[in-house]
């Protein structure tokens, strides 16, 4: 779901979605298909709304009224905020909010919302750094 249909464009995402799962799977593997099966069918929105609420930095800490760039609703629906001076996917969190997916996928019971905080467990440093490659290979691709 998009707002402007030349912003994001499906085969755009879609390469950038391959590109994560296989990174993914080099990671972390997928043995009983749990993500590629959500990937298959993930709702994604993009929309250049502004969005606040409660959350978690990357250390676990919380925060209140913070701005988000992106959301996971559920392991099948994510929000990723688009701008337009981020007119490359690598520039957004689309690649973060794909993390927080699968790890749901995965647990069944959440996408670990705090990162590397202590609340829930699934977020590695493994995870930060497959977001950084994972972008980096994209922005190498013009995506």
């Amino acid at each position: 779901m998009v707002e402007d249909c030349e912003l994001y464009a499906k085969k755009q995402v879609s390469v950038a979605m391959m590109v994560f799962y296989m990174t993914w799977l080099n990671y972390f593997g997928d043995p009983d298909d749990r993500v590629i099966n959500n990937l298959n069918v993930l709702l994604i929105q993009w929309s250049s709304e502004n969005k606040r609420g409660d959350g978690y930095d990357e250390f676990g800490v919380k925060y209140e009224n913070a701005r988000y760039s992106g959301l996971t609703l559920s392991r099948g629906i994510i929000w990723v905020k688009a701008q337009e001076k981020d007119r490359l996917i690598c520039e957004t969190s689309f690649v973060h909010e794909l993390v927080h997916a699968s790890i749901w996928a995965v647990k069944l019971s959440d996408g670990d919302p705090d990162h590397n905080g202590t609340k829930y467990s699934g977020w590695t440093s493994y995870h930060t750094t497959l977001i950084m490659r994972v972008n980096k290979t994209l922005c190498e691709l013009g995506i």
